[in-house]
């Protein structure tokens, strides 16, 4: 697996899920056992915004296999993609559940250790 596939599955992810938070707030967070209020589904919006953010910035970083230069802006998208692991996995202690944060652990997971792997 290369960087390129990594870098466009994950960032294709987070520009689908970002615009989800963005555009439909209230249904990503019933996916997820948590009600809607207004204060709420204006932080996932942010949210939505950053990850949609975040997704262009990984499919801008398709073609580092070969380039030095962005190694370290890889290495800061895998410390995201392991500090999101790590905040899900904090809601699922809290009691929130459903297929969206289970999809989230996978995909930030297996992206954060494709990362690792390919940047040692």
């Amino acid at each position: 697996m290369n960087l390129k596939l990594i870098f466009s599955i994950y960032g294709g992810y987070s520009i689908l899920l970002g615009a989800s938070f963005i555009f439909i707030p209230a249904t990503m967070m019933e996916g997820a056992g948590i009600a809607s209020t207004p204060d709420l589904i204006a932080t996932q919006q942010i949210w939505g915004a950053a990850l949609y953010g975040i997704g262009l910035i990984a499919m801008s970083l398709r073609d580092a296999d070969n380039n030095v230069g962005l190694i370290e802006p890889v290495k800061a998208v895998m410390i995201i993609c392991f500090l999101a692991v790590l905040v899900t996995l904090y809601h699922l202690y809290q009691g929130f559940s459903g297929p969206p944060i289970y999809m989230n652990i996978v995909v930030q997971g297996l992206a954060g250790i494709g990362i690792l792997l390919k940047t040692k």
